[in-house]
C-alpha cells in the first residue's frame, strides 16, 4: 500500500474535505488494501450524512449508489454497512425526499438488492419504542422489507417478476419473526397479483382469512384476486361486515356500489354512493374516487334504495363457502347467551379428538337457532381458541353433545332466582330459575351438561324427574344432641335445628329418614344431612 497516500487521505479527512480523501480512499481499496477499504466506507457514509444535512439529495444519491455497487461483493464494514441501511430507509420514509428520489430514479428495491438482506442481524429485528415504553414501531428489518414492496408496486422496473421472486422470501422471514405484522400478509398477496399470480394470491390471502376472518382488508384483497363477478361481489359483501370503521371500509362500499350499478341494480347503488360521499365530505378526503365510479344511479330519476347488514349478510354466504370448502366439519351444539358479551352465542364445538371447546358467534349470525340446536361447524384452533367460520343446521337430537346426569336440588334463593345442584358424581351446579322454575326443594332433576376445556363443565338443560336418585339414601339411630345445641346427629348424619323443631324430637330419641351428602366448608371434608325425618 502507498502509506503517504494513504496519509494523505486520512489528513484530509481529518480537515473535513471528504469528497477529496474520498477518492483517494477508493483509488487505494480498488487495489484491494483492507485498511483503505473500512477507511473508504466510512468516509462515503460521512459524506452520506453532510449531504443529507446540505439538503444535497444528488450527492445523497450518489453517495448510496457508490457505496451499494462497490461493496456488493466486496467485504462488509459491518457497522457502518448498517449504518448506511439505516440511513437510506430513514430517507425513504420521508415523503418530500422519497418523490425526489423517484424523480432523480433512485429506487430502493435497487439499494437493497446490491446491500444484500442476507446481511440482516437479530438486532436488525429489534422493535423501536416510544420513550414512555407503552408504543412499539417496526423494526429496520421490518421497513426495509415493506419499502422494498412499495417500490416494487410502483411499476417501471426492467424485471418486475424477478424482484418479486427474490423479495418474496424475505417477507415470509418477516412474517415468521413478525407474525404480529399483519401487512407482511398484504404485500404478499399485492404481489402476487402484480406478477398475475392470482391463484397463489387467493390461497395466501384464504390462509390469513382462516385465521383472522373479521379484516376487511384481507377480504378485499382475496376480493382483487377473484374474477368471478359474483365470488368477487360475496368477498365484497363479506369484508364490508367485518367491524373496523366504515371510514376504513369506504372504498369497499364504493366497489360495491360500483358493480351493483354494473348489473343495473341501480337503486341500492345510489343509496352507498350517497353515504360514501358524506362520508369523504366530513373527512374531506377527494371526491375523484367516487366520482369515477358512480354514473347511471347520479340520475335524479333513480330512486335510493336502502341496503342494510341483512342484504349484506346474504350475499356473502359464497365468500365463506369459498373459505371453508376445504376444512372439516365438526359437530356442534348452539347455546346460551355469554353473561359478558350479550350479543354472542355460545357454540360447544367437539373437536377430532373428541374434546369439546367453548367458542362464540354474534347474536345476528344464527339469532334464529333455538338453544340446544345441533350444528356443523368450520373453522379453525389459534393456539387455544376455536375461530368459527362457518355454521349450519345438522341433523341431531337436542344436546346430543351433552351428558346425561342426574343430581337433587339442595338449595334454592328465592332472592337471586337460582337453586343449587348436587350431583351424583358429587359436584355441583348453579341454576337461574330461567332454566328451569324453581323445583321443590330435595326434588330429583335430570339435567344435560357439556364437559369442555380443562376441568370446565356446564349445565345447559334441567328438568324434574320422578326417577330415583343414588344419592338419597336410608338411616336409622339414635339422635344425640350435644348440651346447649339446637342441632344432633344420628351417628355420622347431621339432623338440623329445623327438622328437630318440626318433628319435636328429643336427646336420645329413636329416629329414621332420608339422608343425602353434605360439604362441611369449615372441616373441608363431605359428610351427610338428613333431608326428611320419621320417628320411631
Amino acid at each position: 500500500m502507498d502509506t503517504d497516500l494513504y496519509l494523505k487521505a486520512k489528513e484530509l479527512s481529518d480537515k473535513g474535505l471528504l469528497e477529496e480523501a474520498r477518492e483517494i480512499y477508493k483509488s487505494l481499496a480498488e487495489q484491494g488494501n483492507e485498511e483503505s477499504l473500512v477507511s473508504y466506507a466510512w468516509t462515503l457514509y460521512k459524506l452520506l450524512k453532510k449531504h443529507i444535512q446540505e439538503e444535497n439529495y444528488s450527492g445523497v444519491k450518489k453517495c448510496v449508489n457508490e457505496y451499494a455497487y462497490f461493496f456488493r461483493k466486496k467485504k462488509k464494514v459491518s457497522q457502518v454497512h448498517h449504518l448506511f441501511l439505516f440511513q437510506v430507509v430513514h430517507l425513504w420514509e420521508q415523503l418530500d425526499l422519497k418523490d425526489f428520489l423517484i424523480e432523480n430514479d433512485f429506487r430502493l428495491i435497487h439499494f437493497l438488492y446490491l446491500w444484500n438482506l442476507d446481511e440482516l442481524k437479530d438486532d436488525d429485528w429489534v422493535k423501536g419504542k416510544s420513550k414512555d415504553g407503552k408504543n412499539e414501531y417496526p423494526s429496520l428489518a421490518e421497513k426495509s422489507i415493506r419499502y422494498a414492496v412499495k417500490d416494487i408496486l410502483r411499476g417501471d422496473l426492467r424485471n418486475t417478476e424477478n424482484a418479486v421472486n427474490w423479495i418474496l422470501p424475505y417477507i415470509d422471514l418477516a412474517s415468521k419473526k413478525c407474525p404480529e405484522n399483519e401487512f407482511l400478509l398484504k404485500d404478499n398477496v399485492e404481489l402476487l397479483l402484480s406478477v398475475g399470480k392470482k391463484e397463489e394470491a387467493a390461497e395466501t390471502a384464504k390462509e390469513f382469512l382462516l385465521e383472522k376472518s373479521n379484516c376487511s382488508w384481507a377480504w378485499k384483497l382475496l376480493a382483487d384476486c377473484i374474477t368471478d363477478d359474483e365470488l368477487k361481489f360475496s368477498c365484497l359483501c363479506k369484508a364490508v361486515l367485518c367491524p373496523e370503521d366504515d371510514n376504513f371500509k369506504y372504498k369497499i362500499y364504493l366497489s360495491i356500489a360500483q358493480m351493483l350499478e354494473e348489473k343495473n341494480d341501480l337503486g341500492r347503488a345510489k343509496s352507498i354512493f350517497q353515504s360514501m360521499k358524506k362520508l369523504i365530505e366530513d373527512n374531506g378526503w377527494s371526491l375523484k374516487p367516487l366520482d369515477n365510479a358512480w354514473h347511471k344511479s347520479r340520475e335524479d330519476s333513480v330512486t335510493p334504495l336502502q341496503v342494510n347488514d341483512a342484504f349484506y349478510r346474504e350475499n356473502s354466504l359464497q365468500a365463506s363457502k369459498l373459505l371453508t370448502e376445504n376444512l372439516p366439519d365438526y359437530s356442534g351444539i348452539i347455546g346460551d347467551f355469554f353473561n359478558k358479551k350479550p350479543q354472542k352465542r355460545k357454540v360447544f364445538i367437539q373437536l377430532a379428538d373428541n374434546r369439546i371447546v367453548l367458542s362464540g358467534v354474534f347474536k345476528s349470525v344464527k339469532e334464529n337457532f333455538p338453544n340446544g340446536t345441533p350444528v356443523w361447524v368450520k373453522g379453525k384452533m389459534e393456539k387455544d381458541k376455536f375461530h368459527i367460520l362457518d355454521i349450519r343446521k345438522r341433523d341431531g337430537a337436542e344436546w346430543d353433545l351433552a351428558k346425561t346426569k342426574k343430581g337433587i336440588v339442595d338449595h334454592v334463593n328465592y332472592e337471586k332466582k337460582v337453586f343449587h345442584i348436587l350431583f351424583e358424581n358429587l359436584n355441583d351446579a348453579v341454576i337461574p330459575f330461567s332454566k328451569l322454575n324453581p323445583p321443590a326443594i330435595y326434588s330429583v332433576v335430570e339435567t344435560k351438561t357439556i364437559e369442555y376445556g380443562i376441568g370446565k363443565e356446564e349445565t345447559v338443560s334441567v328438568k324434574e324427574t320422578n326417577e330415583a336418585s343414588s344419592l338419597k339414601h336410608s338411616f336409622s339411630g339414635v339422635l344425640m344432641i350435644p348440651e346447649n345445641a339446637s342441632f344432633g346427629f344420628v351417628e355420622d348424619v347431621y339432623i338440623s335445628q329445623k327438622l328437630i323443631a318440626e318433628a319435636h324430637l328429643i336427646d336420645n330419641q329413636a329416629v329414621s329418614g332420608i339422608r343425602i351428602p353434605s360439604f362441611n366448608k369449615k372441616r373441608m371434608e363431605w359428610g351427610y344431612a338428613a333431608i326428611s325425618i320419621e320417628q320411631q
